[in-house]
């Protein structure tokens, strides 16, 4: 397999570090994919799948949000769900402006970047060929991580305190990242986009996710997709950890086969 280091800029200007894995023989495609909030291009997990997808013959571009926790110019704690679908546009116009392109096109997320790459296949219907869809995030209603709205209340009440003591006494605080993210997040709703979304989806829950849904409720998700497979990795965390492999192998499968 051959390995690209590529840099990509948004269309704000931000640098987004890319690396492009190109199979041995002939190429079947393309494929984008997009990690999850707190990701990065070169994270296991996100590894593990472009891993899976290279290995049943797709061409796949990695990379790092402008904003997201590793990038060069990033703004972590201004970054939103509208800023990972606006720079995975930007990285899909960039990749099918290259040479090297070759269609068909194919979406991968995880996590948040699921729900990303779920939204751009409704807003672009004739442009996606396949979805895959690792631990996808569905809405701030099935969030696992916490309360979702004790959360708000909770940061709400620190940013009112910090804001009031930078006026009175000038002081610099780092916000923490919800402000932004919450408010913006609260938009989305991947069931709402699925049944608009006719292409062959592939959703790969974790057993033991405690980050953004049961494996139940991706099942749920699976039936809103007219045409959908559920898999289940028993055991595994929301990254995979120790699970890749078993990643990886269900992504080369389902591709070859579908």
């Amino acid at each position: 397999m051959e390995i690209r280091e590529l840099e990509i800029r948004n269309r704000n200007g931000k640098r987004m570090p890319a690396t492009l894995r190109v199979p041995v023989g002939d190429v079947r495609g393309t494929v984008v994919l997009l990690h999850g909030l707190a990701g990065w291009k070169d994270q296991s997990t996100v590894v593990a799948i472009a891993g899976g997808v290279a290995r049943a013959g797709y061409q796949v571009i990695t990379f790092d949000g402008a904003d997201a926790l590793r990038g060069p110019d990033a703004s972590y704690w201004n970054s939103t769900t509208t800023g990972f679908i606006e720079d995975m546009e930007d990285v899909i116009a960039f990749v099918e402006s290259q040479d090297w392109y070759q269609a068909p096109l194919v979406l991968a997320g995880h996590s948040l970047g699921a729900m990303c790459v779920v939204r751009y296949a409704r807003m672009h219907p004739k442009e996606v060929t396949k979805l895959l869809l690792v631990a996808p995030g569905i809405s701030w209603t099935t969030d696992r991580s916490g309360k979702f709205l004790k959360k708000i209340r909770f940061t709400a009440k620190v940013v009112s305190i910090l804001s009031k003591r930078q006026k009175e006494n000038g002081e610099k605080f780092l916000m923490p990242l919800y402000p932004p993210w919450i408010f913006d997040f609260l938009k989305y709703d991947t069931r709402k986009d699925a049944p608009s979304v006719a292409v062959p989806v592939l959703v790969v829950s974790a057993g033991d996710d405690l980050v953004v849904a049961a494996p139940t409720v991706h099942e749920a998700l699976t039936g809103l997709f007219p045409q959908a497979t559920h898999v289940i990795i028993p055991h595994a965390s929301h990254i995979f950890l120790e699970h890749e492999r078993e990643l990886a192998d269900t992504i080369t499968q389902w591709l070859t086969s579908s």
